[in-house]
């Protein structure tokens, strides 16, 4: 049996999160319903064209940066055209958008970095 590693049986019918994961096939395949929370910040003129600094998502244990942009567009509708320019970080490292995220996780949202 594939447990998820925040799960873990109590007893014959659910796991100490509660979830009752381990009677049913989302306990086998490893997937679940379990919920965890990201902090987005917003920088530059994706801010301005929002209106707000920061964001907080609750997303699907699992869940990947392209997941997370769809939850944002959603709420945000103006953002999704810079979708091809933005740039995303988690903590203080660039990441695309398969990039698997964890819970607390910070991510920033920033238009493209330009010199002069």
């Amino acid at each position: 049996m594939l447990r998820r590693k925040t799960c873990r049986p109590y007893g014959a019918r659910v796991c100490v999160c509660g979830c009752s994961l381990n009677m049913s096939p989302l306990w086998r395949s490893g997937e679940g319903n379990h919920k965890m929370k990201v902090r987005v910040q917003f920088y530059a003129q994706l801010r301005d064209l929002i209106g707000i600094r920061e964001l907080e998502v609750d997303l699907s244990e699992g869940a990947t940066v392209h997941d997370l942009l769809d939850q944002i567009y959603a709420k945000q509708p103006a953002l999704r055209s810079h979708d091809k320019s933005i740039l995303i970080g988690a903590g203080v490292e660039f990441v695309d958008r398969s990039h698997k995220l964890k819970p607390g996780d910070e991510i920033s949202i920033m238009p493209p970095v330009q010199g002069g």
